[in-house]
């Protein structure tokens, strides 16, 4: 079985200097390296050093193709595509090729103008965002509607992952690659990514303590409650589990009148009928995706013949 990391190498080698748009290789190898018992966190040097045997196998144990997600850091369609059309030329049908971009801050203007359609649409989150004239981040939101938290410009800084002596690659702060995992789907952490995460979030905490705190008392704090909102709206009521993670402090769900706070729920109006309605239906949406995403045969039949197929859907068009 191939190596992930050998098959991206060629695509990694070339896009730096072929593309305009900068990158970041998220999920996958960069997981797979946060995990490894050698690698070394250097939060200092915004760096993570792995042992050149790390081993990311093509194929998920299901029999599935792994995923190459990569994250294009503008919201210009044209170079976000242009990145989409340069890694299916050099990945073809290796992996699963899945590019996404930054979203435009306006677009959350439009969700919350049309909120039953929103409703209906909208399953993952995304990052909104602000540029000046020079194309420079100014301001971010991380939003699964109909919920929205500011993001500190710091969680979607580079660091540089280097595997072995090889080349240093564009990844997220390891940080923020557990809060990607938890606000990913409006069905909060999904039941194949617990152990992973569970494996990152320990050894985070073993190697580098002060990214755990980045995660829950720093820049990544607005994300950390947008998971515990996320996480919410898929437990019942009554008998609501905690959100854990190895490394991080368990958090208790929140109270159904606190779902509508000001500062995150995206409704002006948050106590009328339609921002009910629109709860509701976040609840409905996150408990039905949580109870599927718990049969491992209906996500493994998903990715097989569905995911590839739902990129309206997947990315929030």
């Amino acid at each position: 079985m191939k190596n992930s990391v050998d098959i991206v190498r060629p695509l990694l080698d070339d896009i730096e200097t072929s593309v305009c748009a900068p990158i970041q290789v998220i999920g996958g190898i960069g997981s797979a390296a946060l995990t490894h018992e050698q690698t070394e966190i250097l939060p200092d040097e915004k760096l993570v050093v792995a042992p050149k045997v790390l081993f990311v196998p093509q194929y998920r144990e299901t029999g599935t193709l792994r995923d190459f997600d990569c994250l294009v850091m503008t919201s210009d369609e044209d170079r976000i595509a242009q990145v989409e059309a340069f890694a299916q030329e050099h990945l073809g049908e290796e992996l699963v090729v899945s590019i996404f971009g930054l979203k435009k801050a306006c677009l959350l203007e439009e969700q919350t103008a049309a909120p039953f359609m929103s409703t209906a649409k909208v399953f993952l989150s995304d990052r909104y965002v602000v540029l000046d004239e020079a194309g420079r981040l100014t301001a971010a939101k991380k939003a699964l509607f109909p919920f929205a938290v500011d993001m500190d410009l710091e969680t979607l800084e580079t660091w540089q992952l280097v595997i072995g002596n090889g080349q240093p690659r564009p990844i997220p702060h390891p940080g923020a690659t557990i809060l990607n995992y938890l606000t990913r789907s409006i069905s909060g952490l999904r039941t194949k990514d617990v152990e992973k995460v569970n494996s990152i979030g320990a050894s985070i905490t073993a190697k580098a303590p002060e990214v755990a705190d980045w995660v829950v008392d720093g820049p990544g704090a607005s994300q950390f409650r947008l998971a515990r909102i996320l996480h919410t709206l898929r437990e019942p009521t009554r008998r609501a589990s905690l959100l854990t993670v190895d490394g991080l402090p368990p958090v208790a769900t929140l109270q159904p009148a606190e779902l509508l706070q000001a500062e995150t729920f995206m409704l002006e109006n948050p106590y009328g009928r339609a921002a009910a309605f629109v709860l509701r239906a976040a609840q409905v949406k996150a408990r039905g995706l949580h109870t599927g995403e718990s049969f491992e045969p209906l996500v493994t039949f998903f990715q097989k013949n569905i995911e590839t197929r739902m990129d309206t859907i997947i990315k929030n068009n």
